[in-house]
């Protein structure tokens, strides 16, 4: 079954009978439901959806959140359901993402070892760890610990620039 990547908006947009209303622009977000419904946060406007035909729904998500640093960003939280993946839909959902953020953006990515070649296919280099921008710092101490205890893996800061 083929999956459909698009954004929050997009997705929030087209659910039928929604409180949300129709939702066309960060501000419509803000001013019917923002921070009512979200207690932490989140931008749905920062998230890019896969979403398959069916009974299936939501069959994966990712999200980038801005850095202190101009110009910068991090990329988080990309799942992807167990039966949809190795079909490429990991790497739709990141380069559509990609493609949202302004040329010259350098994007930023904590990961482990063995999910190092996915992210080198799309354009992410390998850093030292110290090398992770400040404001990642406390992620990169606490997804030591995990990754060892969780994945018996080193941890590993990635970064590529968005090109055109």
């Amino acid at each position: 079954m083929k999956a459909t990547v698009l954004g929050a908006a997009r997705f929030l947009a087209s659910r039928p009978l929604t409180p949300l209303g129709t939702l066309q622009s960060k501000s419509d977000y803000d001013d019917q439901i923002g921070y009512v419904i979200n207690p932490l946060g989140l931008d749905p406007f920062r998230f890019t959806i896969a979403e398959a035909p069916g009974a299936e729904g939501i069959v994966g998500i990712v999200q980038t959140v801005p850095l202190a640093a101009p110009g910068s960003a991090e990329l988080r939280t990309l799942v992807v359901r167990p039966s949809f993946r190795g079909r490429g839909l990991g790497s739709r959902l990141v380069s559509t993402q990609l493609e949202g953020l302004a040329p010259g953006t350098a994007v930023y990515l904590t990961t482990i070892e063995s999910r190092l070649r996915f992210y080198k296919r799309l354009g992410f280099k390998r850093l030292l760890l110290e090398e992770a921008p400040s404001d990642m710092r406390f992620e990169v101490a606490a997804g030591l610990v995990a990754a060892r205890l969780l994945a018996g893996q080193q941890l590993v800061v990635m970064c590529c620039v968005v090109q055109r």
